[in-house]
């Protein structure tokens, strides 16, 4: 394509247009606009208006691409069908207002006002804790739901959500059953607003889905299309706690380098602190990470005495900072605790049902440190969209 069209330099004034359908899904359109980014200065024709009533995709591909919008159609019969695209007429029915050819506005006066809204918010954005661990069994998702709970005790809505693909821990610990997961998202098209589960204290949590086979061998473009809807939670909750999936893999990290503020959950033990430098030196390689703009935070979890998760901190900081001159800060510990298990096995968490066990105390001050200190980060950071701009 990029040939064909180079073919004609200099030979003749020529304009180039990229034909699109107002009616294809959105993360199809990103696809197909990718394909052809090798070929620059051309301009967009949508087809199809007559055929849906959603036209939020003509102003999504106008910013993601930055070519100009040209012509419309609303009918089978081309090029009689095709008009000039009228921003105006467009935005007015993207608002769900009338058409008024005399209403004397300037035309691009409300796409303008819309493009800035979508810039700038009104309410603020959403703050991202990425929780993670370099191996299983560690009480990463039991440290995910508890903040989630203290969190709502102090106010914040929260949103949980359960980034172990195919092997979902989030709605058993609930003792709760989803009506939809994110294979709904996924394969069945679901707006990431409508696979949401209320749990007790009215924590949201989205399902990774348990025992659903394609969900744990999830490709790039599936694990993009959940971080680029995560950007639609801004509106409905004050933090966003991603529950990820143990280890090293692909799916982890792609939710670690999109994130500015990583919890990393390790225990006492040798293999759980080999496992978690594992994973600090593959975050660090990965050609998406920005160090400068992470902070990676350490929770020692199943300690057997008070101080046992200082002196775990400083041996892995100490060799995280010499090899892989990467800072970490130390959050805090929780205790081994019979009143944790005991909730585990009740299906309830820790942080409710017992609420004056060292566990949960210990998950309550470990709340409160973070919301006395949140993270500064600049715009392009916010919540999980920031990848898709990277």
């Amino acid at each position: 394509m990029k040939g064909i069209v180079h073919s004609v330099d200099g030979t003749a004034e020529k304009e180039v247009f990229l034909v699109l359908s107002a009616t294809t899904k959105y993360r199809d359109l990103l696809k197909i606009v990718d394909a052809y980014t090798e070929v620059t200065d051309y301009k967009l024709i949508f087809t199809k208006l007559d055929e849906t009533s959603a036209y939020g995709n003509l102003l999504n591909v106008k910013l993601y691409t930055g070519a100009a919008l040209s012509y419309v159609t609303c009918g089978q019969n081309v090029p009689d069908d095709l008009e000039d695209f009228n921003p105006q007429k467009t935005v007015k029915q993207l608002l769900g207002g009338k058409w008024e050819e005399d209403t004397g506005m300037d035309q691009a006066e409300q796409l303008r006002n819309l493009i800035k809204a979508n810039s700038h918010p009104q309410r603020p954005l959403a703050r991202v804790i990425t929780v993670t661990s370099g191996k299983g069994g560690v009480g990463k998702s039991n440290t995910s739901i508890n903040l989630a709970v203290q969190f709502r005790k102090m106010g914040p809505k929260v949103i949980i959500l359960d980034a172990d693909f195919g092997l979902a821990n989030i709605e058993i610990m609930f003792g709760a059953v989803p009506k939809h997961n994110l294979s709904d998202l996924i394969y069945q098209g679901k707006d990431i607003r409508e696979i949401i589960t209320w749990g007790p204290m009215d924590v949201g949590f989205i399902s990774g889905g348990s025992g659903i086979t394609g969900l744990s061998n999830l490709n790039l473009d599936h694990l993009r299309t959940i971080i680029q809807s995560l950007s639609q939670l801004d509106e409905m909750a004050d933090t966003i706690i991603v529950d990820t999936g143990a280890g090293i893999a692909d799916a982890v990290m792609e939710f670690l380098v999109a994130s500015s503020e990583v919890l990393l959950v390790t225990t006492p033990e040798p293999p759980s602190i080999t496992d978690s430098y594992s994973l600090l030196k593959t975050l660090s390689r990965h050609p998406q990470y920005r160090k400068e703009e992470t902070k990676i935070k350490l929770v020692a979890n199943k300690v057997h005495k008070t101080g046992d998760g200082a002196v775990l901190y400083e041996k892995l900081s100490a060799v995280a900072g010499k090899y892989l001159k990467s800072p970490m800060e130390y959050l805090g510990e929780i205790p081994e605790d019979a009143q944790l298990l005991k909730a585990v096995m009740q299906q309830k968490p820790v942080s409710m049902e017992y609420s004056h066990a060292k566990s949960a105390q210990a998950y309550e001050k470990i709340a409160s440190k973070l919301i006395d200190k949140p993270v500064e980060h600049s715009y392009d950071r916010r919540a999980m969209a920031s990848y898709i701009t990277q």
